[in-house]
This record gives structure tokens, C-alpha cells and sequence, in this order.
């Protein structure tokens, strides 16, 4: 009994489930949004695809792993915390390069050209600030989750 004071399971924290399905969704979104980035040659930095790699696919697979398999207390206050910033900062580069920056990234300019492929881009980039938006506030509670199930 005393070890399951110490050691919550991430699956008994009600809010993993929901970072599990926000994570899932995102991946998906941005998987079929770089297909759309090529098929409408639209290309980005090296910065952008270093940021796009760390910050928006490895940090919330990461937080999800720390927050379901990692039974360490300290651990799984990080992958809620890691959760928050990526899907905040993940948030915040949608926002940034898809609508504020006239660049060819911004919707804006690529739904000046009528193809599927702009259609997909556009509607997937719309969809990643709608998910985003989501998780980060996932994150948010899941924060305040794992402080109130940690002693």
C-alpha cells in the first residue's frame, strides 16, 4: 500500500488519456500537413524543420512517454510540463508561420493558388491551430493533474 502513494501509474491520471489523444491527433495533422508542404512546394528553413522535428513531433511523443510509462513522480511533472511547452510552442509557430508572417508558409498566399494541395495545406494548418490550441490547454491541466496526484 505504501508504494502506491509513491508511484501513480500515468494510466490512473485521468488527464493522460486525453494528452494520449491530443498528441495522437497532432501527429497526424502534422504528418499530413509536411505531405501537403511538398506536394504544394512550399519550403521552409532549416531552422523551421529543426524546430519542426524537437519541438512539435519528438517533444509530445516524449511527454506522453514520461507521463504513461515513467512511474517517477519528478519525471512525470516533466513530461506535463514538457507537453505544455511543446504544444504551446508548437501552437504559437502555427500562429507565427501559417497566418502572421507573409511568407509562402502563410495560408493566406497558398490559398491564392486553387489546387488540392493548397486545400489540404490550408485546412491542415487551420486544423494544427485548432489542436494545438487544445493540447496546450491539455497541458495546462495536465500540470495541475499530476501536482494534485503527486504528495
Amino acid at each position: 500500500m505504501a508504494q502506491s502513494k509513491k508511484i501513480i501509474s500515468g494510466w490512473k491520471i485521468p488527464i493522460v488519456k486525453d494528452a494520449i489523444l491530443v498528441v495522437l491527433f497532432h501527429i497526424i495533422i502534422t504528418g499530413v500537413h509536411g505531405i501537403a508542404h511538398q506536394q504544394a512546394g512550399v519550403s521552409i528553413s532549416d531552422f523551421q524543420s529543426v524546430y519542426v522535428f524537437l519541438v512539435t513531433v519528438a517533444a509530445p511523443i516524449t511527454a506522453v512517454i514520461m507521463l504513461l510509462f515513467l512511474n517517477k513522480q519528478k519525471i512525470q511533472r516533466g513530461g506535463a510540463w514538457l507537453l505544455l511547452v511543446s504544444m504551446l510552442g508548437s501552437l504559437l509557430f502555427g500562429l507565427v508561420y501559417h497566418i502572421l508572417l507573409p511568407s509562402s508558409d502563410n495560408i493566406f498566399m497558398v490559398m491564392q493558388n486553387s489546387s488540392l494541395d493548397s486545400v489540404v495545406f490550408t485546412s491542415t494548418a487551420i486544423l494544427l491551430v485548432i489542436v494545438d490550441g487544445a493540447g496546450t490547454w491539455v497541458g495546462v491541466r495536465a500540470t495541475r493533474m499530476v501536482a494534485k496526484f503527486m504528495p
